[in-house]
């Protein structure tokens, strides 16, 4: 399977969507998950995700696309939109999460 790139540009997209000091976090955060320095972010996000196994990869963005909602949707721009779907998906990502406290 060839990667053509998907993926990152909406992971970028949802870190510049966080206030300071959120979105050094998700920087920092994304930077322990791929165990690289991500000076820049689009780029070296683009080859970590190249050199992975499409399973791998898929589970990446997926992953850290839900983590990077809820923090948009706490932490984020409100004037950004979010889908009806997204934002079920989100209630119930967090009343699970309220749950397992």
């Amino acid at each position: 399977m060839i990667y053509k790139g998907a993926g990152v540009s909406r992971i970028v997209e949802r870190v510049e969507n966080l206030r300071e000091p959120f979105r050094k976090n998700a920087i920092e955060w994304l930077s322990l998950r791929t165990r690289r320095p991500l000076a820049n972010l689009q780029l070296d996000l683009d080859q970590f995700l190249r050199e992975q196994d499409p399973f791998v990869r898929e589970f990446f963005v997926k992953d850290t696309l839900s983590v990077l909602d809820l923090a948009v949707k706490h932490f984020g721009d409100p004037n950004m939109q979010v889908s009806d779907s997204r934002r079920e998906y989100l209630n119930e990502l967090m009343q699970t999460a309220s749950i397992l406290r």
